[in-house]
C-alpha cells in the first residue's frame, strides 16, 4: 500500500490537544496490551496525531527512547496516513515502499506497521497501531477484534474530553439498543394508531345509519339494504381490535424498556448493592433490540436470593451491553440459534454468570471479554472471563 499524498492542516491536531498528557492511562494500557497479544507484534500504540507530532497515549514493546519521550515528528510516522486516509494503513515490509518516510525505518528499523483509526467526535485523531522489526501482517482474525479495540478508544478518549467516567461509557452502550428499541415501538404505535383513526373515519357511516335506525328514521329494510351495501366498511371495521391489540403489545414492550432504561440510570445514593433477581429483568429490556432477533434469552435460576457487591444500576448496565454484545456477534457471524443461555454458579463469595450461546466461534468469546474487561476496569468487584463456549461474569458477593 502506497503512502498518500497528506494535507497538514487536519482538524485531527485539534481534536486532540487536550488529550495530550504524561499521565499513565490504565484503561488505553489494558487495550494496548491486548492489542499486542492478539495480533503477536511486539509493539501496540495508541497514537495521537497532532500538526507537528504524534504522541503516544499508551504504549507496549517501545525502544527505551521512544518510550521516554512519548512523541516522534508527525512527518516520520506511519500512523499519519491512518489519520488522512481515515481508514486502516498496512504495510507488511516497510523496504519494499520507498516512498515511506525513512526516519523510523532506519533509527528503528520499523518494518512491518498495521494502524487502525481512533475516532472522537467523528474526526480521526489517531491511530491504534502494531509495529514489528521484520516483515509482519497481521492475522485477519485479529482485524476485527483491532477495530473494535480502536473503536473502544475513541470512545474513551471522547470520555476523557467529556470528564466522563468508564461507567458512563458502559451506560451509553447498554442504553443504544433500548434507545434503539423505543424508536422502533414508537414508530410501530403511530402507524397502528394511523391506521386504526382511518377505519374509525371509514366505519362511521354505519354508526350514522344505525343512529338513524334507532330515531325511526330508517326502516328495517332499509336498514338491512344499507347495510348490505356496505360489506366492505363492515369487514374494515372487523379490523380495528386487531390494530388496538397491536397498539396495546407496542405500549407493553415500551414499558418494558422505559423500566429498564429507568433502573440502569437510577443509582441510589449509598447503595452499593443490588438482587441478583433485580437485575435480570431490566438488562434483558435494556438489550431486547438485539436479542430478541436470536432468539431470545433464557435464564437457569439460582436456588436462593444473591446479594452482589455493585450498585444495581452499574450491574444492570453491565449485563445489558454483555447480552447485546453477545447478541451483535450471533448477528455478525450469521449463526442459526435458539437464543442466549444463561446459569449461575457461586463458589465462595463470588456468584459466576455463565453467558452461553452453542457454536459461537471461540475467538469471538476472546473479543467480547476484552472489551468488557476493559469496560470495568475500575471495578474491583466485576471480572470478566472467557472460555471456549461461554462468557463469564465474576460478581463478589455481599454476603
Amino acid at each position: 500500500m502506497g503512502a498518500p499524498k497528506l494535507n497538514y492542516q487536519d482538524p485531527a491536531a485539534d481534536s486532540s490537544l487536550n488529550l495530550v498528557d504524561n499521565k499513565l492511562d490504565h484503561v488505553l494500557q489494558k487495550i494496548v496490551e491486548e492489542a499486542q497479544q492478539l495480533s503477536g507484534f511486539p509493539i501496540a500504540l495508541v497514537s495521537l496525531v497532532m500538526d507537528q507530532i504524534q504522541f503516544f497515549k499508551a504504549q507496549v514493546g517501545l525502544p527505551p527512547d521512544l518510550a521516554a519521550s512519548q512523541a516522534t515528528d508527525r512527518c516520520s510516522s506511519f500512523c499519519q496516513f491512518v489519520v488522512e486516509t481515515k481508514k486502516p494503513f498496512f504495510i507488511e515490509d516497510s523496504l519494499l515502499h520507498p516512498e515511506l518516510p525513512k526516519e523510523l525505518i532506519t533509527l528503528y528499523n520499523i518494518r512491518a506497521y498495521s494502524g487502525f483509526p481512533i475516532t472522537v467526535h467523528g474526526e480521526v485523531v489517531g491511530s491504534l497501531c502494531l509495529i514489528d522489526v521484520k516483515a509482519n501482517s497481521i492475522p485477519e482474525t485479529a482485524k476485527t477484534r483491532m477495530a473494535e479495540l480502536a473503536l473502544l478508544t475513541g470512545h474513551h478518549l471522547q470520555s476523557l474530553k467529556k470528564g466522563h467516567s468508564s461507567e458512563l461509557i458502559l451506560l451509553e452502550k447498554a442504553s443504544t439498543p433500548v434507545m434503539s428499541e423505543i424508536r422502533n415501538i414508537l414508530q410501530s404505535m403511530t402507524l397502528s394508531s394511523g391506521q386504526a383513526t382511518q377505519l374509525a373515519q371509514q366505519v362511521n357511516p354505519i354508526f350514522f345509519l344505525l343512529e338513524q335506525y334507532s330515531q325511526k328514521k330508517v326502516s328495517s329494510e332499509e336498514l338491512l339494504r344499507a347495510l348490505e351495501a356496505l360489506q366492505e366498511t363492515i369487514k374494515t371495521y372487523r379490523r380495528i381490535p386487531t390494530l388496538l391489540q397491536l397498539i396495546g403489545n407496542s405500549v407493553t414492550r415500551m414499558t418494558g424498556a422505559y423500566q429498564g432504561l429507568q433502573e440502569a440510570l437510577s443509582l441510589k445514593t449509598g447503595t452499593a448493592s443490588c438482587l441478583v433477581a433485580d437485575i435480570i429483568k431490566p438488562s434483558e429490556s435494556l438489550s431486547h433490540h438485539f436479542t430478541k432477533l436470536i432468539g431470545g434469552v433464557s435464564w437457569i435460576s439460582i436456588d436462593e436470593p444473591c446479594q452482589l457487591k455493585v450498585p444495581q444500576s452499574f450491574a444492570i448496565t453491565l449485563l445489558g451491553s454483555a447480552l447485546s454484545s453477545i447478541a451483535e456477534s450471533v448477528l455478525r457471524t450469521k449463526l442459526n440459534i435458539q437464543g442466549i443461555q444463561g446459569s449461575f454458579e457461586k463458589i465462595d463469595d463470588q456468584l459466576r454468570m455463565h453467558l452461553t450461546v452453542a457454536g459461537l466461534p471461540s475467538f469471538e468469546w476472546v473479543t467480547l471479554q476484552s472489551i468488557l474487561s476493559i469496560l470495568v476496569s475500575n471495578s474491583d468487584t466485576v471480572a470478566i472471563e472467557s472460555t471456549d463456549k461461554s462468557l463469564v461474569i465474576n460478581w463478589q458477593t455481599a454476603e
